[in-house]
């Protein structure tokens, strides 16, 4: 049995040798532990180190003194009171923790911080790595700055290492996260903070006071608009107040740079509200400009005699805007136009914005929201959205110019056209009252003149007893001289009036003849076209066909008429005579003379038809077809 036990030690001893010895290979070789103070996240190129716990040593000697730490349980330095100061004096806080490099992984390594005021001063293992600042007494801004800086390898030592961040200001202290990584993953960070926190607020300020600028010099033309004196007041005074987000160093004295910077926040809301006010039309627009005014020089009063701390008059400026806002809300006409909506929407978007930029201030600490403030884009934001609203009216103020423009020119060219019509009427009339009167000397002097004259002759021949020949060529000259004066008299394109005019004038013949005449006459619209030659040629066809009826036909009846036809689609007027004559066969010769054919040519004239119907034994027929429109 005791060799036994003796073999069995000589076995297990290189086994338990071993076991213990790949054990603390496995430990050494594996993933190390997760420190303590530090939270930790997996980044590019290895794990993210975020210090929540600090060693603090307040007005520190030495970038390490041996006395004076204190141990903390926050990542930010800014809530424990014993490290304020007060304003004008300078003092500074040393935070300090320890890590292991191997913790985090190989590669460069970097650390990122932002929300630190003011100086800031950066040690590894006790030598200065970083600072922005030359002199103490520099009036450097920082507190909204992220920075990102390298850790040199050199200075790394394996194990754990001390990394020691001071800052100090002669303003309230404090000192923001300590985030150490991989430079790759934290550069990504930085970027985004920076461009967030400097970039983003540099350029939307510097454009909203160009905007502001733009608005005032539009204001010193159009004084009849307020609204666009507040937009530019609202521009200045949103630079004013964001100044300090993205400034490096302070122009002035950084205790007052701090008050303005702090207290004109309630002034750029009030100037905003007001033009909101005024560009919505809102009833009581002035007492409520007025009264927010005056509630802001109060509760600044109160403020700059301590009666009130800082979050105070900020819950202050929240609740303003929230009534004011409700107060537009509630002044919304029925009809609420988009731009009116939309305008509201902002103001509704301006009071969240600032809920969440109150819960981040130090001090009140509701959340770390997205990590920077909304409060330097919103006045950028407005000025934008008042400037598209400004850039719409106008766009449709030119378009309203571009209608009146061309509804004055189209009323110009009307008035030209009505012009040059009643000039060209009034040339018309004076042609038509000079047509008309020489029409009438020239009736006057063949009815009173030649008229006369052939009266005269007819008689002295029918008392003579002159050849029958004679007599029947004067009262032929006597009757063609009365159906040129007809022709002459105005009867207005009414060929009814025509017509029954020529019957008038050859009623004696025909009785004489012994030839009874029917008149039969249909209502006809005016012929516009039928001018004094073109009622001759209508004559002379009526003549004509008279004349052959007198002579040839041996009728004892004859009717004359005018009706409405419409003929291929065309609408017009057919006067037509008929008699009940001897009639004749259209394909033997005709009498002698051109009769006939001077009809036809006549009707060519007047752009008419002419029809011919007749049957031996059957009488004769004789149309013109006249259109209304030629």
């Amino acid at each position: 049995m005791k060799h036994l036990r003796w073999d069995f030690w000589i076995v297990a001893k290189p086994l338990l040798a071993l076991t213990c010895w790949m054990a603390c290979a496995t430990a050494a070789l594996g993933d190390p532990a997760t420190p303590s103070g530090f939270s930790v996240s997996q980044g590019e190129g290895g794990r993210i180190l975020r210090a929540t716990a600090l060693e603090v040593a307040l007005d520190p000697v030495g970038a390490s003194p041996q006395t004076g730490w204190v141990a903390t349980k926050s990542e930010r330095i800014w809530p424990l009171e014993e490290l304020r100061s007060k304003p004008g004096d300078y003092h500074s806080v040393l935070a300090r923790v320890r890590f292991d490099p191997a913790v985090i992984g190989p590669g460069p390594l970097a650390l990122f911080t932002q929300d630190n005021r003011e100086q800031i001063t950066v040690y590894a293992n006790g030598i200065e790595i970083f600072r922005n600042f030359a002199i103490e007494s520099e009036q450097t801004q920082a507190w909204y700055r992220p920075y990102l800086i390298p850790l040199p390898g050199g200075l790394l030592k394996p194990g754990l290492n001390t990394l020691s961040v001071r800052v100090g200001t002669h303003y309230d202290l404090e000192l923001g996260r300590l985030v150490i990584g991989p430079h790759a993953a934290l550069r990504r960070q930085y970027d985004s903070q920076y461009f967030w926190r400097v970039s983003g607020p540099t350029a939307a300020n510097y454009v909203m006071l160009l905007l502001g600028a733009i608005s005032l010099l539009v204001w010193t033309v159009r004084r009849r608009e307020p609204e666009l004196l507040f937009l530019a007041l609202t521009a200045v005074l949103w630079f004013v107040n964001n100044y300090h987000y993205f400034a490096d160093r302070l122009p002035f004295d950084q205790t007052l740079f701090a008050n303005i910077s702090n207290y004109s926040v309630y002034f750029a809301m009030w100037a905003t509200l007001s033009f909101c006010l005024l560009f919505l039309r809102s009833r009581h627009r002035w007492p409520t400009i007025g009264v927010m005014l005056g509630f802001g020089i109060f509760i600044l009063g109160l403020r700059l005699e301590n009666i009130i701390d800082v979050p105070v008059f900020y819950r202050a400026t929240i609740t303003v805007s929230l009534l004011t806002s409700i107060l537009i809300w509630r002044g919304l006409n029925r009809s609420r136009p988009t731009g009116h909506l939309a305008m509201a929407g902002l103001i509704a978007v301006f009071t969240l914005a600032s809920v969440h930029d109150m819960g981040r201030i130090a001090g009140v600490d509701w959340w770390s929201g997205l990590d920077f403030y909304f409060q330097p884009f919103i006045g950028l934001g407005f000025c934008l959205a008042f400037l598209i609203f400004f850039g719409k009216r106008a766009l449709d103020a030119f378009s309203a110019l571009d209608n009146v423009n061309q509804t004055l020119e189209q009323r110009v060219n009307e008035a030209r056209a009505d012009l040059a019509r009643s000039e060209g009427l009034r040339r018309t009339l004076e042609v038509e009252n000079a047509v008309e009167s020489e029409r009438n000397r020239l009736i006057r002097e063949m009815h009173d003149g030649i008229g006369a004259n052939v009266v005269t002759a007819l008689a002295v021949a029918e008392q003579q007893h002159q050849p029958a020949a004679i007599i029947q060529t004067l009262r032929r000259v006597l009757s063609d001289l009365k159906l040129t004066v007809d022709s002459l008299e105005p009867v207005n394109g009414d060929v009814v009036v025509l017509i029954a005019n020529l019957r008038h004038r050859m009623e004696r013949d025909l009785r004489l003849a012994g030839i009874r005449c029917r008149w039969s006459a249909t209502p006809c619209e005016r012929l516009t076209w039928l001018d004094a030659t073109n009622a001759l040629h209508v004559l002379r066809i009526f003549q004509e066909a008279i004349s052959n009826v007198l002579v040839h036909s041996q009728a004892t009846e004859m009717e004359i008429g005018c009706r409405p036809e419409t003929r291929d689609g065309r609408a017009g007027l057919e006067a037509y005579l008929l008699d009940n004559g001897i009639g004749f066969e259209l394909d033997q010769s005709l009498p002698q003379g051109k009769g006939l054919s001077g009809m036809r040519s006549r009707a060519e004239a007047l752009g008419a038809l002419f029809q011919l119907e007749s049957r031996k034994g059957s009488g004769t027929r004789l149309a013109i077809w006249m259109p209304y429109v030629r």
